[in-house]
């Protein structure tokens, strides 16, 4: 017996969707994942959920998304998560669908975006963090 459908998309696919193309072009070597590597390379952009509920599990869901950048280059760092934050904006106004997955119906910054030394981090790497709140509905 196949498992049950997904009512709701996966917030990963969708924020994968809307950042990896346009960062990519915008970045060259930039990675987009949702998990850290064992071996990271820079630029390097991490994008996951961080926490929210589901308002209503048929349509919609309220996620807490945490976008953190790691490069050699302090202001590259800075101006890496900007450019996901904005594109996140832009997919809100928009309502761009990822097919197949949904879009984001609503946006709101809960942090902007703040450099955080990290004694994990090697010297000359620089690592940012933003914090959104977003709205996601499936694509129908």
């Amino acid at each position: 017996m196949p498992p049950p459908p997904r009512l709701l998309p996966s917030v990963h696919d969708l924020l994968l969707g809307l950042l990896r193309a346009p960062l990519a072009a915008a970045y060259p070597g930039v990675t987009v994942g949702t998990l850290i590597p064992a071996r990271m390379t820079y630029p390097f952009v991490l994008v996951r959920r961080a926490g929210g509920a589901t308002i209503d599990p048929r349509f919609l869901d309220r996620p807490l998304v945490d976008v953190q950048t790691w490069d050699t280059n302090d202001r590259q760092a800075e101006n890496l998560v900007e450019s996901a934050r904005a594109l996140l904006v832009l997919a809100w106004r928009r309502q761009t669908v990822v097919p197949g997955v949904g879009s984001i119906s609503f946006f709101r910054d809960q942090a902007m975006s703040t450099l955080l030394p990290d004694q994990t981090v090697p010297d000359g790497v620089y690592r940012y963090q933003a914090t959104v709140e977003l709205a996601v509905r499936p694509a129908r």
